[in-house]
């Protein structure tokens, strides 16, 4: 009779040794997870403050195109930009990627020019072409070459084409 109770007594101490093991364990993992918690909603915080900067950093970056006119500096590059704003090289492509739909730096200052040369050439009908095209960092062929890639005609085109719809109209 030893012999049993002495296995019952290593049965009952396997199984003690069983649920502490496992009282421990669920301790820890409960201790992990809240910790595990804890860090999302840090990093859920961090994100949510890094977002607004990335939104008011692409706003001085906007800004510093339209506002300050910087498109029409036909030597415009992203090292510029980069030291106007303060930022690295791969922060700037960053927020284009976030902010932009994924253009590229000269892309974006691309349609920049392209929106002012169209407005300048709507509104503007005693400007020379030659003139748009100083105006907004294009030399006069770029400036036909992006309007043609854009609009589908030359800019030359699009002023006859403005000119021969205003003579049917009266």
């Amino acid at each position: 009779m030893d012999s049993i109770h002495i296995i019952n007594i290593a049965i009952a101490i396997g199984f003690i040794a069983a649920i502490a093991f496992s009282v421990y364990f669920f301790h820890k993992h409960r201790e992990t997870a809240l910790k595990l918690k804890a860090l999302v909603n840090k990093m859920k915080r961090i994100n949510s403050k890094s977002d607004a900067s990335s939104s008011q950093l692409f706003s001085q970056f906007t800004s510093l195109i339209h506002d300050e006119k910087l498109y029409r500096d036909v030597t415009l590059d992203r090292e510029t930009i980069c030291q106007r704003l303060g930022i690295e090289r791969h922060t700037l492509n960053h927020l284009l990627n976030e902010h932009a739909g994924g253009q590229s730096v000269p892309g974006y200052i691309n349609n920049v020019r392209m929106d002012v040369a169209y407005e300048m050439l709507r509104d503007n009908p005693d400007c020379s072409i030659a003139d748009v095209a100083a105006a907004v960092g294009f030399t006069p062929q770029n400036l036909r070459i992006q309007f043609k890639r854009r609009y589908g005609v030359t800019p030359m085109e699009y002023r006859l084409n403005r000119q021969n719809a205003s003579k049917t109209l009266v």
